[in-house]
């Protein structure tokens, strides 16, 4: 198995440029981030024998701490780009010991998920 995965804790960030759409918290590309990117591609070649659809792209290892609403407010992207900017990096690290496949389907109040599948690493 790929055991538990250690990662540092690194600044709070955003995904998606002018328009953030994910308030995240970034790791240090360390040892523990390489080996998730690893476990995540590593999982993307068996999803896709199987005919599961990945999403495309580099991989970002993080803990998501929230997702921002389409209709937001130039005004309002402004001060979650402030805030996220303002706070300070995180120290520290935190263990990763399982993962879960889920699914996502996006309707029209939010997002919804669904655990498809849960392993212990």
């Amino acid at each position: 198995g790929w055991g538990r995965v250690e990662v540092t804790l690194a600044a709070p960030g955003t995904f998606g440029g002018r328009r953030p759409r994910v308030i995240k918290i970034g790791f240090a590309e360390d040892d523990g981030f390489h080996r998730l990117q690893r476990l995540r591609s590593h999982l993307d070649g068996a999803l896709a024998e199987i005919g599961v659809e990945t999403e495309p792209g580099t991989f970002r290892p993080h803990l998501t701490q929230g997702r921002v609403r389409r209709q937001a407010t130039r005004e309002e992207l402004a001060a979650i780009r402030a805030a996220v900017a303002a706070a300070p990096p995180l120290h520290g690290t935190t263990s990763i010991e399982r993962v879960a496949l889920v699914e996502s389907t996006l309707l029209s109040d939010g997002p919804r998920y669904r655990r498809v599948a849960f392993a212990e690493l």
